[in-house]
């Protein structure tokens, strides 16, 4: 009666150790599940504003400078391509496109300019010009 009952208490927390194990691992696999399609969501909203990269450049060619505070520029972003017709950004889109106009690179002239100006100026040597009339 002893061991029936010591066997019982065994089976009892085998049973529950085994079922806070799996708890732990199926809320493991839900947040990499969910840390997967956050990613592909990301790629999607990347390659759209990729897609639409173009469209905005021209779209902010003569115009004033955007805002500099993200919240803002979005505003205007959106905006923007609603009142050029374009379909409308998602949030994770628009943010994605102010980081990128964010950290535009600089123009050709400024990139030249700084890359000419830490190089050093050398000239070739010049020829000695002979004005002895044997060498004309």
């Amino acid at each position: 009666e002893m061991v029936l009952g010591l066997f019982g208490f065994v089976i009892g927390i085998s049973v529950f150790i085994s079922s806070g194990l799996m708890a732990t691992w199926w809320c493991r696999f839900r947040s990499v599940s969910r840390d997967q399609r956050s990613r592909l969501n990301d790629v999607q909203a990347l390659k759209h504003v990729l897609a639409k990269m173009d469209v905005v450049a021209l779209l902010l060619r003569n115009r004033p400078p955007l805002p500099a505070h993200s919240n803002a520029m979005q505003a205007e972003l959106r905006a923007l391509l609603m009142d050029s017709g374009l379909p409308a950004m998602s949030t994770r889109e628009l943010a994605l496109l102010c980081n990128i106009l964010k950290h535009e690179q600089p123009s050709a002239s400024e990139l030249s300019r700084h890359l000419y100006s830490s190089l050093p100026i050398t000239f070739p040597p010049r020829p000695e010009i002979n004005a002895s009339p044997a060498g004309l």
